[in-house]
């Protein structure tokens, strides 16, 4: 790998995939938006068909306005954009999971120790939190200082302080689609900041644990791609 401090690097699902082939790619999350979508509307399965098997567009199709629905069916459509957020991300967890049952590869944590050594840009297109994770494990990093927008820990909202820590410059990290740790209190809610659930170590999280801490805010937080 050229070390440059130049450099910008843009992840996808296939980085996490090769970490695990327990991480899916984005082919593996299209059935998760059907099932929801076949719940609720199968005429809208077949709309959506013919945007091809991509779940990326049919969640941008669903979170967008369109001319020719009426407010009462794009809001139903944003619902479903919204309920399948939550069970991609619940997917994305359970199979985060079963591949951080192992410990993480040497050449994921050497470009790690590249990547917070050259203080490098890295966009991410990824929910999951491989690189968070493996950024704790190979530099003892908190990836709160990676993020490149503010996301107060989740406790904070009871009250508790927020992190303590001075800040560390290290890899600066743009997650350009959300993140399955991140929580806001919906899209109607304004200027209401994104929490994190701060869940640092390399080992399974609890999704009922998550459920339990997240439960005051509404959404999990997912930008249509």
């Amino acid at each position: 790998m050229r070390r440059n401090s130049n450099d910008c690097f843009v992840i996808g699902a296939g980085l996490s995939h090769c970490v695990s082939s327990e991480m899916p790619v984005l082919a593996d999350l299209l059935p998760v938006a059907e099932r929801v979508v076949r719940s609720r509307s199968p005429k809208l399965v077949s709309r959506l068909h013919r945007l091809g098997r991509n779940v990326e567009l049919w969640m941008s199709y669903l979170a967008q306005p369109h001319p020719w629905l009426s407010d009462a069916d794009g809001l139903y459509n944003q619902s479903i954009f919204s309920r399948i957020s939550e069970e991609i991300a619940a997917e994305v967890l359970r199979r985060q999971n079963l591949a951080l049952a192992a410990p993480p590869p040497d050449w994921l944590l050497n470009l790690i120790r590249v990547w917070d050594n050259q203080k490098s840009p890295v966009l991410s297109l990824n929910y999951d939190m491989i690189l968070e994770k493996a950024l704790w494990t190979a530099a003892r990093v908190a990836y709160v200082h990676a993020y490149q927008i503010p996301t107060p820990p989740i406790d904070t909202r009871a009250g508790r302080a927020a992190y303590d820590e001075e800040p560390h410059p290290t890899l600066r990290l743009f997650k350009l689609h959300g993140s399955i740790n991140w929580y806001y209190h919906g899209p109607h809610s304004q200027s209401a900041p994104i929490y994190d659930l701060v869940l640092l170590e390399w080992q399974p999280d609890s999704l009922s644990t998550i459920r339990e801490r997240s439960s005051a805010e509404r959404c999990h937080w997912s930008s249509p791609p």
